[in-house]
């Protein structure tokens, strides 16, 4: 029987602790968001991009419930003898002596003595004493009886203490389910019911033992006697027919507390079938290590699977199912935005150089054209471009870019645009962006003219007299302002 107990109270002690052990094991650092269904959440809706982070759910039914993928616990089964859901023990005749609690004895099972010698001779004092012993043992054997019939049937009510999801008041509940378990055992700590446990089944098979002894010594001396009879039988009229000097009459009577003897017999033979005292201990240690589940600091806290973010945002729907797999609650989403991580997108709109065409006409003096002079122009190149943003993500949703692209001007000349960008609105789709641009701009050709000095205007140096213009690519300041068209799921990321 100590082996069995001993390997029953490791293998509960693994199936409690696995889970926490393998966390443990695997140096899970996933960040962790609260869920309080009845409280304040407690989470930023961030997350290092490439990172873990889970859901830790408080207030919930640990015991019955799990995350949305945790992994489905396993219960190992045993089948309690029929004889402890008996209720029907038959009571003691009235007068019978109270309860009185035996001397918890140690552990052990061994074959009943059997009383021996020839029948002894009974005085009235010691006949009332073998009754007196045969109640007290009875008593106490019920007594423990009713004990064990609670101990295996603690689990299935801490079972039904629990709420099936949500738990409003975990301390107070752990304080109810300490309270009725403690009171079954009649103990003051929790530590104390393992012992608790094997010394009600010790009690049992030696208060049957005293029991039997006292029953068997009863009866064997009452419920035989033998009686010499004298006398004379008559007939109806009076008239003696039979006389009789003496004759011997063998009187049988009932035994003395058959019923409750039979009953004890009856559970006792139950106890010594095969496994069945290694099967209810099972199944009452099992309560046990429910009820010390159910008073751990975060006994009513569970945790989803890990999530890595690999995105700008996740869209995560923590829920909640039963032993079935069955969704029974399914929470708010929560929006995770991640940051850091470098990223690449790409917007187009409208680009603004400031860098011009060059405009020239020409001049006259005494009526003959003598040069050319600069006139009024256009100091602005429109352009519709694209361009490529590089940038570390920010979770608040604006970020400072490093940008490079193109354009086509107006004429359909290519422009080619470097600088910084400030990225806003949701996914960073806005861009604001200004730096250096090269440009194709017309620039007055002079090689067949002379600049005039401190002035815009230059004179003819023969007698080709055609203004020409130069295509050149020119430096200059730009602006833009570009919406990003493809989104958050088209751009690069890495």
């Amino acid at each position: 029987m100590k082996k069995v107990f001993t390997l029953t109270a490791i293998a509960a002690f693994f199936m409690s602790a696995g889970p926490a052990l393998a966390q443990q094991a695997t140096g899970d650092k996933s960040a962790i968001f609260e869920i309080n269904p009845v409280g304040q959440d407690v989470f930023s809706n961030k997350a290092k991009f490439r990172s873990f982070y889970k859901f830790r759910i408080t207030h919930v039914n640990a015991i019955k419930l799990i995350g949305y993928t945790t992994s489905k616990p396993v219960n190992f089964e045993s089948t309690v003898p029929n004889i402890f859901a008996d209720t029907n023990l038959p009571a003691l005749p009235a007068g019978t002596p109270a309860v009185v609690p035996a001397a918890p004895p140690a552990l052990a099972w061994a074959a009943i003595p059997k009383p021996k010698g020839p029948k002894p001779e009974l005085t009235q004092k010691q006949l009332d004493a073998l009754k007196n012993t045969f109640a007290d043992k009875y008593n106490d054997f019920t007594h423990d009886y009713r004990n064990v019939q609670l101990y295996i049937a603690a689990e299935d009510s801490l079972y039904k203490m629990l709420p099936d999801i949500i738990v409003p008041d975990p301390a107070g509940l752990q304080r109810n389910v300490e309270m009725y378990m403690l009171n079954i055992y009649d103990a003051d700590h929790e530590y104390e019911l393992e012992a608790k446990l094997k010394v009600t089944l010790s009690n049992i098979y030696d208060n049957y033992i005293a029991l039997k002894q006292a029953y068997e010594s009863l009866n064997k001396i009452t419920n035989t006697s033998n009686t010499v009879l004298t006398g004379a039988l008559k007939d109806k009229t009076g008239s003696i027919t039979v006389t009789v000097d003496k004759a011997s009459v063998l009187i049988k009577t009932d035994p003395f507390f058959l019923d409750q003897y039979t009953a004890a017999t009856k559970i006792y033979d139950e106890l010594n079938k095969g496994d069945a005292q290694a099967k209810i201990f099972n199944k009452a240690f099992k309560g046990i290590s429910l009820f010390r589940r159910i008073i751990q600091p975060h006994a009513f806290e569970l945790f989803t699977n890990s999530s890595q973010i690999m995105d700008d945002e996740n869209l995560e729907t923590p829920v909640l199912k039963d032993e079935k797999g069955t969704i029974v609650k399914t929470f708010n989403p929560v929006s995770i935005r991640a940051y850091g991580g470098s990223k690449v997108d790409f917007s187009t709109g409208y680009l603004v150089t400031f860098r011009g065409d060059d405009n020239y006409a020409y001049y006259y003096a005494d009526g003959k054209i003598k040069g050319v002079a600069k006139q009024s122009h256009n100091s602005i190149t429109n352009s519709i471009g694209a361009l490529a943003h590089w940038y570390r993500r920010n979770a608040t949703g604006a970020s400072v870019a490093l940008s490079g692209g193109f354009s086509l001007t107006t004429d359909g000349v290519i422009g080619f645009y470097a600088g910084g960008s400030g990225l806003f609105l949701e996914k960073n789709r806005l861009a604001l962006s200004a730096g250096l641009s090269f440009v194709k701009v017309k620039v007055l050709n002079t090689g067949n003219l002379d600049k005039v000095t401190d002035t815009n205007k230059y004179t003819f140096n023969s007698t080709e007299t055609t203004i020409n213009y130069d295509a050149l690519y020119k430096p200059g300041f730009f602006v833009g302002i570009t919406y990003n068209i493809f989104g958050t799921n088209k751009s690069a990321a890495k």
